[in-house]
Order: structure tokens, then sequence, then C-alpha cells
């Protein structure tokens, strides 16, 4: 499944290093050792050669990357459905998987609850 992820604006130098890199591929990330795209086991190898260099536990595996930034990305107050169109998951409910509760997400909801308040007092 293709999903479109599109260049923020504030990141100038990404856009050129992309505009910059050769295209060998239609893939954007691939194996430098095979110049083909990830298998999920070169990945995942890939993954565990950094973590090890980094010093980083063995229990952190490549798919706590996933995790992490749909975590990250409800933290930052972006919608069930913001998320789907960022993962591919058709159904809502999988976004509870990758998404837990905590105090940043429970503000988040109240500063959005104060803003919707004080636009109906405005209008």
């Amino acid at each position: 499944m293709l999903l479109w992820a599109p260049l923020l604006p504030d990141l100038p130098e990404l856009k050129a290093m992309l505009d910059d890199t050769p295209r060998v591929s239609t893939i954007i990330v691939i194996d430098e050792k095979t110049g083909r795209p990830y298998t999920l086991y070169t990945l995942s190898k890939a993954f565990n050669e950094i973590r090890d260099g980094a010093g980083l536990p063995t229990e952190y595996q490549a798919r706590d990357m996933r995790r992490a930034g749909k975590d990250e990305t409800g933290d930052a107050g972006a919608t069930d459905d913001e998320l789907r169109s960022r993962s591919g998951h058709k159904d809502r409910n999988v976004v509870h998987v990758y998404v837990k509760p905590n105090r940043r997400k429970a503000a988040n909801a109240l500063a959005k609850r104060r803003a919707h308040r004080n636009e109906k007092r405005i209008s």
C-alpha cells in the first residue's frame, strides 16, 4: 500500500537532499547493500545493527519506530482519521494499538475543548 507523505515546508534540507539523490528506484528508502526495497527481514536486521551500535536495549524492535511515531503524532493532537491516513489502516479500531492515553493527550483534548467553547462564545 502506498501512502502520501508530504514534505514539511520547514525541512528544506530534506527536500534538497532528496532532490540530489540519484533515482534508482520508485521507493525512496532502499537497502544500500542490495539496491532494492527493504524486506521485513532486512529492515529488522539493519535496525538491530543500529540499535546495538547505539547501545540501546535489545527489547527495542523495528516495529517500535512505527508505534512511537504514531504515539508522538497523537500527542501532537492528530485525530484518529489523520493517524490512519499516515499508517494506512482502514479500521479505526486499530489506532488504539499505536496511541496510548497520557497526560499530554488529555491536555490537548482540554485545550481543544476550551478553544471550541471560546469560539462558540465569540460567534
